[in-house]
């Protein structure tokens, strides 16, 4: 008869009950931008994050934290980017949210992987049970100005903020809204240049000349160009002004399309006038001014 004998080797089982902070009301400020994308200039808003944590038994007396802030629901080229709902998918603005100005790639709050781009502090806590609240402490977006222009209306994002024990462990996290609103807005783009007649006292044929600028208005937006005062007398010598394909109409109708459009001012000062000049040569001017309707 054989024996058999068993044996059963058994390693130490070591666990490690890892207590993470109580961190509670983390709250990020829902932004709006109300946004001009015929503007040059960058359309600046600010936040605010805030939250509070306690010290449990078990937690150590300092805490380095991170916050973090995701990309949202539409970005795109490098960007964040909100997005009227509902539209087509390519309506949308570009922005970006910073930690603090100037507005350069290592200032941008961002970084759900990156560490360098979170906001970070550190909270020293006093006896176990104390308690100590974060902020309100400001963020920025930035909306950058000539952008191309979408139709008017509200352009939405949400972004996801992780509150972190240093850059892994999780503690809280939290949504809040980007909102620009857009409404429905023209601008000269490129001003147009000076029309230049030369006449000559009773010449048998109308002097003509020209000059463009250009309009750059919301999509989709019907608008009226014409000149303010589309005829007059200048040196004594009657003059027409025109803002048309063709000099039959002052005023010109278009609809935009968020780009620059050209425009043309067409001038004509009829035949067989005499005009008004008691030397050789003699030169004025007649300001204008280009109204845009809509």
């Amino acid at each position: 008869m054989k024996l058999h004998s068993i044996v059963l080797a058994c390693a130490a089982l070591n666990i490690t009950n890892a207590i993470a902070f109580n961190c509670t009301g983390l709250t990020v400020t829902a932004v709006t931008a109300v946004y001009s994308p015929t503007v040059a200039g960058d359309n600046i808003s600010t936040g605010s994050y805030s939250f509070t944590c306690t010290r449990e038994p078990g937690d150590a007396a300092v805490l380095s934290y991170s916050l973090a802030a995701d990309n949202g629901l539409y970005p795109g080229g490098g960007s964040n980017r909100a997005r009227r709902i509902p539209t087509n998918a390519a309506e949308r603005y570009q922005y970006e949210l910073y930690k603090s100005s100037p507005y350069v790639p290592a200032n941008r709050w961002q970084a759900q992987v990156t560490p360098s781009l979170r906001f970070t502090g550190t909270i020293n806590f006093g006896a176990v049970g104390s308690s100590v609240t974060v902020g309100p402490l400001p963020f920025i977006l930035r909306v950058p100005g000539s952008q191309t222009v979408d139709p008017a209306g509200t352009y939405n994002d949400t972004i996801l903020v992780t509150l972190r024990e240093g850059n892994t462990t999780f503690i809280a996290s939290t949504n809040f809204n980007v909102a620009i609103i857009t409404t429905n807005s023209c601008q000269i783009s490129s001003p147009p240049d000076t029309v230049n007649f030369n006449y000559t006292s009773f010449q048998t044929t109308a002097a003509t000349a020209t000059t463009n600028f250009d309009a750059r208005c919301t999509t989709a937006l019907p608008y009226d160009v014409k000149v303010s005062t589309p005829t007059g007398p200048v040196l004594g010598l009657t003059y027409t002004l025109s803002v048309s394909p063709s000099s039959v109409s002052d005023m010109k109708s278009a609809t935009g399309t968020g780009l620059p459009q050209n425009h043309i001012i067409y001038g004509s000062i009829p035949a067989n006038q005499s005009g008004v000049c008691a030397t050789s040569t003699c030169t004025d001017t007649a300001a204008q001014t280009i109204t845009i309707s809509y």
